[in-house]
């Protein structure tokens, strides 16, 4: 969520991110590591007719400062025009505030909507929306009691949907009932959540708000018992946790001072850290043949590839496009195509770049603010 003051290390304004950074004198992404090219999915075959993309839903995340400014865009392949409040328009209601992710799973989408600071009971919920309409399939409230849980990211393994949540709790949902049926407390204030193998990796990370000392560590839960079964030391804040070929990836945004941003990767194997990399990344994404990272150094931001095969990293973009303050990226999984999100702070000018894999532009759209993840409906 872009905001006007420091909520917490992963939503900060993206201002408030750079000229941090800049000040702090971060080094430069050191990413291009041979380990790079097992964390990954390997390489695998391309259709030789990929779906053609019909549309694509865009969450923003909106400014914290202003309510209910959270939304999900559709940009229409066929007339290349945007609806930048699409949910609200086939739904007739606002998304809310503070929608942090989006994700698809089969024919539906999980959006997680955590509320401000301040979270109210009807502020905190899971979103299920069906990806072929638009329309809102269920509710899911995030809450008991007097507690907002304020629910952040969702992962997915069988038939079950797995969301951290401020609170510490890490909630089950089945994907068939679209009902919680079991949480754990991993004692942390939790942010990124990756499935590997029969594990789920879930960041205990730093908020302001919520003060905890457990800010520096990865919990670990088996999927077939729903049980905390160990925990993982990392950097400071960890934000983003993503997974694949045996290996998790862990990103740690540090203090934006005195306590630098790193990267841990883990074997999930032996849980055990493999290896840390001296990188400020605030995203992941995987494709086919690459992994592509979007962050920070001292001259402003960036989105890299890396080669999974070779392990080697380049600038991702290479036609000269210049993205001034990239925030994210998704990858297309039918055609490779990467979609670069840009945060302009300011409705029409936030844009989403959408590039081949060689990294060359192939269009581009505008959104309302701060976008992020994408999801794709194909014909």
């Amino acid at each position: 969520m872009v905001g006007n003051g420091r909520r917490h290390t992963r939503t900060y304004s993206l201002y408030n991110q750079i000229e941090k950074v800049k000040k702090a004198k971060m080094k430069k992404l050191l990413f291009a590591v041979p380990m790079l090219a097992a964390v990954f999915f390997s390489c695998s075959k391309k259709d030789d007719a990929a779906p053609a993309v019909s549309g694509v839903y865009v969450l923003t995340e909106g400014n914290f400062s202003e309510t209910d400014s959270s939304a999900i865009a559709f940009y229409n392949a066929s007339t290349q025009t945007v609806d930048w409040n699409y949910y609200k328009t086939v739904n007739g209601t606002k998304l809310g505030n503070g929608a942090n992710d989006l994700k698809q799973y089969g024919g539906k989408m999980y959006c997680t909507v955590s509320g401000k600071d301040t979270a109210t009971l009807s502020d905190s919920y899971v979103l299920v929306i069906d990806v072929a309409t638009c329309k809102l399939l269920s509710k899911i409230s995030f809450a008991s009691g007097t507690r907002a849980y304020q629910p952040r990211f969702v992962a997915f393994n069988g038939n079950k949907a797995y969301v951290s949540c401020y609170n510490g709790m890490v909630c089950r949902i089945d994907t068939s009932s679209l009902q919680i049926d079991a949480t754990v407390q991993t004692d942390g204030v939790l942010e990124g959540i990756a499935a590997s193998g029969n594990k789920l990796y879930v960041a205990n990370s730093d908020n302001y708000t919520l003060p905890s000392t457990n800010n520096s560590s990865v919990s670990v839960i088996d999927i077939a018992t729903f049980k905390k079964t160990g925990q993982i030391s990392v950097g400071f804040s960890p934000i983003k946790v993503a997974a694949g070929s045996g290996f998790v990836f862990v990103a740690s945004a540090g203090n934006y001072d005195d306590i630098a941003a790193s990267v841990s990767v883990i074997s999930s194997a032996t849980d055990v850290v493999a290896k840390t990399i001296d990188a400020n990344i605030s995203w992941f994404t995987a494709g086919a043949d690459a992994v592509y990272a979007t962050g920070y150094d001292g001259t402003g931001s960036f989105i890299k590839s890396y080669n999974v095969t070779t392990g080697e990293g380049t600038s991702f973009i290479t036609d000269g496009t210049t993205p001034s303050n990239i925030y994210a990226a998704t990858v297309n999984p039918s055609n490779g195509d990467v979609y670069v999100a840009n945060a302009g702070y300011a409705a029409g000018k936030d844009l989403v770049y959408v590039f081949s894999s060689a990294g060359k532009l192939k269009f581009q759209f505008a959104t309302s603010k701060a976008p992020q993840n994408c999801v794709f409906l194909n014909l």
